[in-house]
């Protein structure tokens, strides 16, 4: 089966809390986990798990990218990691993906200072730089039919309410959603350009890697409605 990307989500607040890799069905990933923080395993991942269980909660797990057939998952895997981390992420992980150092338990002092700084990162945003970076790297990027039935195939069997498929929707929309070619950053520069005249939908499109009748969507806000 195709190697898939996939995250642990808080599921009242729709935070990333781990990134991972799996070749399995999300379901059966997700009852892996579940069933390690049962047993005991000590590692901060499990730690989490187990208190949201005490709460009678367990993660969403929800897929980020399907790896193409024939390349590196370590690389994807570190990529959404490296991604996390810079845009504030409170991640469970203990490495930076693939092969990774395993087995290390950060002291109460690191633990601290991490905390520390996914605070600060969280009161400051992520950077207009940042957002712009993100957004070079997965203009042009599409699904091939392939990958889209693999990623529906991944999906099969997973039931959620209707409340629940709403509140992932919203934790994903925008610039969150793993397939977004383009940030809010350039929803408002796509719309200002267009607004002042001089180039066309077309044109617009070619720049960033969109359809052109998707930036007609953009313009008019059927598409990218939230981003005011």
């Amino acid at each position: 089966m195709t190697a898939l990307i996939y995250a642990l989500l808080d599921p009242d607040t729709k935070d990333i809390r781990y990134v991972g890799k799996t070749r399995k069905g999300l379901r059966q990933r997700l009852g892996d986990h579940i069933s390690l923080a049962q047993r005991g395993k000590g590692t901060y991942k499990y730690n989490w798990i187990r208190e949201l269980m005490s709460h009678g909660r367990i993660p969403e797990i929800v897929i980020l990218e399907v790896v193409p057939d024939g390349e590196d998952w370590k690389a994807y895997e570190q990529k959404w990691i490296g991604r996390g981390r810079e845009s504030g992420w409170q991640l469970t992980n203990l490495t930076d993906g693939g092969e990774g150092k395993t087995g290390w338990l950060a002291s109460d002092e690191t633990k601290e200072k991490l905390r520390a700084a996914w605070v600060e990162r969280r009161k400051r945003g992520v950077s207009d730089e940042t957002r712009a970076r993100l957004s070079k790297a997965r203009k042009g990027k599409k699904l091939s039919p392939e990958h889209a039935k693999n990623n529906a195939e991944a999906r099969k069997g997973m039931v959620f309410s209707e409340e629940r498929k709403k509140n992932i929707s919203l934790s994903l929309r925008g610039e969150n959603s793993p397939t977004a070619k383009i940030t809010e950053v350039d929803v408002r520069e796509i719309r200002k350009r267009y607004e002042a005249g001089g180039i066309t939908q077309r044109d617009l499109g070619k720049e960033y890697g969109l359809h052109n009748s998707t930036v007609s969507e953009i313009v008019r806000r059927k598409r990218w409605g939230h981003v005011k």
